[in-house]
């Protein structure tokens, strides 16, 4: 139960994001990748993703599918967290 409430809470601050904002970030080792949602991207080129990497400084670094992301995050080391089909979007 209290891993649901983390992953709540987390879901609840990537709402806050602005994808917008994505172009030119970097990936840091305190990056955290989110795997196995359903993302809406208010992006008209790429109005869905499956997955995204968000910075520590609450930037979407990158978007794409599960796996693209979770080979990215693997390579990087970083800490992922499953949506388990959760929907997300910016706000």
């Amino acid at each position: 139960m209290k891993r649901l409430g983390t992953i709540r809470r987390i879901i609840h601050q990537v709402l806050i994001l602005d994808l917008n904002a994505m172009m030119n970030i970097s990936i840091s080792a305190d990056s955290v990748a989110y795997l196995n949602g359903n993302v809406y991207t208010v992006d008209r080129s790429q109005p869905w993703a499956e997955a995204f990497i968000v910075t520590p400084e609450a930037k979407f670094a990158v978007i794409g599918s599960t796996v693209d992301i979770a080979q990215q995050a693997k390579s990087a080391q970083l800490i992922t967290v499953d949506l388990n089909g959760s929907f997300v979007m910016p706000g």
